[in-house]
């Protein structure tokens, strides 16, 4: 009967200070915050199955899988399954992983545990330095010719270059057709075909650095200056010679306006040598 005893009381022993013996699951994180060595957003895991033994649950930072780094925080239960780590929270070295570990009164059970990678996401640091652009198409709201971009100060963080069509210098509206440009080229020039129309708004060019986590937050921008000649021409041309001299003339061209005006400058009046030319001499600029 004592020797039950003893063996009864050893037994109860070594539940009552026992481990937890089931991990929590689920583990998941997505970084929201884009600035490299800085995480953002919400660290969530699932509870355990059965949570009987488990008074909280420790996470922690991790250099692997299975190497805890630093810890982060020890959330009791019952409670929240999530962290909310906000913006630019910094990112300790070496950190690749998050660790999660039911824990108890007795310590934390290292041999339930789950994890997740983790992924710093960072965009781009460095702007492209210029852009220029000169149109070659002389139709309105069309453009075409070589958009050039002027290389970022570092490229470490950049793999390609794009261009968008903007509202102000700094409001994208619509990429670029053929304007995404690969760092490894020797020149960075995107060819526009002539008749490229552009969004409503347009105001500028704005050339951004890019990688697989975004484009970098400020581009370079370049008003956007759209080459038009008129499309519609006078509608008349009345001249009376009031000069008597052999070869020579005076007197008022009177022009009768295009339809549309909207951008003209100027009539220009030319010497001819017929109705429809070639043009000789500039005579004047009538406003």
């Amino acid at each position: 009967c004592m020797f039950l005893s003893a063996v009864l009381a050893i037994c109860i022993g070594r539940v009552a200070g026992s481990l937890p013996t089931r991990p929590p699951r689920a583990l998941s994180f997505l970084d929201t915050d884009l600035d490299e060595f800085e995480i953002g957003g919400l660290v969530e895991f699932a509870s355990a199955v059965d949570e009987s033994d488990i008074t909280y649950y420790a996470l922690y930072f991790g250099s692997s899988e299975t190497i805890v780094l630093s810890p982060l925080a020890n959330l009791p239960v019952p409670g929240l399954t999530k962290v909310n780590l906000g913006t630019n929270f910094p990112l300790p070295a070496g950190a690749t992983h998050f660790l999660a570990y039911s824990a108890n009164s007795n310590g934390v059970a290292w041999s339930q545990g789950t994890f997740c990678a983790l992924y710093d996401k960072a965009i781009p640091a460095n702007a492209p330095v210029g852009l220029a652009f000169q149109d070659t198409d002389l139709d309105l709201g069309e453009i075409g010719g070589s958009i050039t971009v002027a290389r970022a100060a570092s490229e470490v963080d950049v793999t390609h270059y794009a261009v968008y069509f903007g509202s102000s210098a700094t409001t994208l509206l619509q990429f670029v057709p053929g304007a995404f440009l690969d760092k490894s080229v020797d020149s960075l020039v995107a060819y526009v075909a002539g008749g490229t129309g552009y969004p409503a708004g347009t105001t500028h060019l704005l050339a951004y650095t890019y990688n697989a986590d975004g484009l970098n937050y400020v581009p370079v921008a370049l008003a956007l200056y759209d080459t038009a000649i008129p499309q519609h021409a006078a509608t008349s041309v009345q001249f009376v010679d009031a000069d008597m001299g052999f070869q020579e003339v005076s007197g008022v061209v009177t022009i009768g306006k295009a339809t549309d005006e909207s951008i003209i400058s100027g009539y220009a009046i030319y010497f001819a040598s017929g109705a429809s030319g070639p043009i000789d001499s500039l005579v004047g600029v009538a406003p």
